[in-house]
């Protein structure tokens, strides 16, 4: 781990037992964060935050601790395993629009093929041409993965789990017509 993030961690973590207002501590801290949106580990830095918010829990700082929360939620979105099931959701809630739904699955095997041979800059043209066609919102989370630089892999998942919900039900909608 970098050594300029670790100092930065302890001194915040200092500034926790030092100081009264959390303010400049909490700006400090999004200030790390950027750090590691930008290549850091995430995970130490998660369990770093999940380590502080406990002691601000033994001190009673509700305010501090709902802020701090917001943050680790923050971090928690930019990970791989997050965000495929938000992609999957974001899948099942689009297919509730029939018309919509049967753009995608025209259109299914060309994207999984085109995902299969690694082809991102056509993938995102393909699919960037139905939202736009039908008027859709392309969803931050399909966005995210668009912009992220990550390995061939989990680009294939990331799309993968977005068409599934295209292909398949949801499973609480199958549990529901079973009720039924």
């Amino acid at each position: 781990m970098d050594l300029k993030v670790i100092n930065e961690l302890d001194t915040i973590y200092r500034k926790v037992y030092q100081q009264e207002d959390m303010k400049n501590w909490f700006d400090e801290l999004k200030s790390i964060i950027e750090l590691f949106n930008n290549g850091y580990n995430l995970e130490y830095l998660e369990r770093q935050l999940l380590n502080y918010r406990d002691t601000l829990k033994n001190n009673g700082k509700k305010d501090e601790i709902n802020k701090l929360n917001g943050l680790i939620n923050n971090i928690k979105r930019r990970k791989s395993d997050f965000l495929i099931e938000r992609l999957k959701r974001k899948g099942y809630v689009l297919a509730g629009d029939t018309n919509f739904k049967n753009a995608i699955n025209s259109q299914i095997y060309r994207i999984l093929e085109l995902t299969r041979l690694n082809k991102r800059e056509e993938v995102v043209h393909l699919l960037m041409r139905i939202f736009v066609s039908y008027q859709k919102k392309i969803p931050d989370e399909l966005i995210e993965t668009m912009k992220q630089k990550t390995d061939n892999n989990l680009f294939k998942a990331y799309i993968y789990s977005f068409l599934c919900g295209f292909i398949g039900e949801e499973k609480e909608s199958k549990e529901e017509k079973l009720n039924e």
